[in-house]
């Protein structure tokens, strides 16, 4: 199955729980600590998320979520991307549902308290 992307617009409420200032770089976010513009059905699935922000040319920021769903013993990660203009979050984000790239999915490590 190939990837399927699917572009989503944002509620406002969605787009007000988009803090607008954010450091570059990436982390590691609880799924506890993800902000609303996922659904609470998709953050109550997730284990954590790497979020990663990078800065445009033009005063904006790319912001990134690879979300992290532990399925039996396997990490399965969903990419999220979302624009941030200048002025305020794009109304539209995407996701990528069931893409076949190699390292989708991986085992869980040995020393995962999942597997113990």
């Amino acid at each position: 199955m190939a990837e399927m992307p699917s572009w989503i617009v944002l509620k406002s409420s969605q787009q007000d729980a988009v803090p607008l200032i954010w450091t570059p770089g990436w982390q590691i976010v609880p799924a506890r600590a993800l902000p609303n513009i996922f659904p609470k059905s998709l953050r109550l699935k997730v284990d954590s998320a790497y979020q990663i922000v990078e800065p445009t040319s033009s005063g904006g920021m790319h912001l990134a979520y690879s979300l992290n769903r532990i399925d039996n013993d396997k990490v399965d990660i969903e990419p999220f991307g979302l624009a941030l203009h200048s002025t305020g979050p794009s109304h539209e984000a995407v996701y990528i549902h069931h893409g076949q790239w190699d390292g989708r999915t991986k085992p869980l490590p040995a020393s995962s308290p999942r597997t113990s």
